[in-house]
This record gives C-alpha cells, structure tokens and sequence, in this order.
C-alpha cells in the first residue's frame, strides 16, 4: 500500500517576458505560474513529506527547488528550460542508511515550444536530463539519465488540463549502480478560483521498464 503523501506548491517569484501585461491579472499570473512551459521565469518550491518510510515508519521529506526560464528564440518559437534540484531528508531505513539531508539528483528539461498556441493547445517537447548531483550514495542513483519529455495543455475559461510525460535511461556514471530506465506521466487538472486561487490535482504515475512485470 501506497504511503500517504502531502503536496505542497508555493510560487515565489514570477516575472513576464512576453509583450502582455499581467501586473493586474491575478488569474492570468495564476494559469501562467501552473503552465510548466509558460514564457514566465519562475521559481516553484514543492514538498513532498511521505510517511511509514523505513522499519521506524519515519517521514522522508523531498524539496524540488523548479526554475522555469523561458528564452525566446524567435517570434515563433521559445525555449523554456525546467530544471529540478531536490533537497532530501532521508529517514533512517537500515544501519548503514538514512538519518541525512542533501541534495538529490538534479534533473534538467528543455521544451521547445511555439510561441504562439494553436486552438488553445500549448505543447513542448525536448530532452531531458538527469545528472548525479546527490551529496550522499543513497539519495540519488549515481547515474547519468538522458530521454524525452513532452508536455501538452490546454485553458479553457477557469480549466487548465495537461499532461507531462519523461522517458528516460541510463547513459553513463557509477558502474557498480544498476541502470535505471524510468517513465514518469504526470497528467494535471486545475480549477481556478478568482483573486489567483485554485484547485489542483496532479497523481504521479511512474514505471522501470527493466523491472519484473510485477515491480514494473
């Protein structure tokens, strides 16, 4: 059985790029901040705090620490990068491991991506990124990770509906770690609410495809 698991998402910077004014649209600053492929540097910090880990069921807690930087390559396309530096509390899980804080895998996305939605439809696609940063063994996978991500959404009045998706496989570091081929579908729905608030559901669906069908 699954741990329960608490999400927390807080925007701490925004900044436009692009020619429209939002200054004084707190629902266009909020659809924007929730668009993972927005022309909007910003900078989101999300929680992740999971219970029952380990034999003293103790609470491994993760930050990502996720910088959104659009570029504008032309009037008709941007390059937005999505990076994901996790800072992790691992707790203790057998004598030799856990009771440690550091940084985890930082992981590096690149979208390009039109600068102008067709239909209401905004998509990216680009490569993806993992490189082994983690200040201890344990908290990452020793590995060098490259594949694609794609991302594709849409707002409709107060929806905004998409799915984020990583493929991904070892491609080099630590020989004696086993590689780690991993998919990751991230699909989001979001109500808003007036004055910038809003509703957000966003399961985390992950596979390793080398593992037996069963662990897959």
């Amino acid at each position: 059985m699954a741990s329960p698991r608490a999400l927390l998402l807080v925007c701490v910077f925004l900044l436009s790029i692009g020619t429209r004014s939002i200054a004084d649209d707190e629902s266009a600053i909020a659809k924007q901040a929730q668009n993972p492929i927005a022309s909007l540097i910003s900078v989101p910090f999300q929680d992740n705090l999971e219970f029952g880990v380990g034999p003293k069921d103790g609470q491994q807690n993760v930050l990502n620490i996720q910088p959104v930087i659009p570029f504008k390559l032309n009037d008709d396309w941007n390059l937005i990068t999505r990076t994901i530096v996790p800072v992790i509390y691992e707790p203790y899980i057998s004598p030799t491991v856990g009771n440690a804080t550091g940084l985890g895998d930082a992981q590096v996305a690149l979208y390009l991506s039109p600068a102008a939605p067709k239909d209401s439809i905004i998509w990216g696609v680009g490569p993806a990124i993992s490189f082994p940063t983690a200040t201890e063994r344990y908290l990452g996978q020793g590995k060098y990770s490259a594949g694609l991500s794609a991302v594709v959404l849409t707002i409709r009045g107060p929806w905004l509906i998409g799915l984020l998706t990583t493929d991904s496989t070892s491609v080099g570091g630590e020989s004696d770690r086993a590689d780690v081929p991993q998919f990751l579908a991230l699909p989001f729905v979001n109500f808003n609410f007036p004055q910038g608030w809003y509703l957000a559901s966003s399961p985390i669906i992950t596979a390793n495809w080398k593992a037996p069908s069963e662990n897959r």
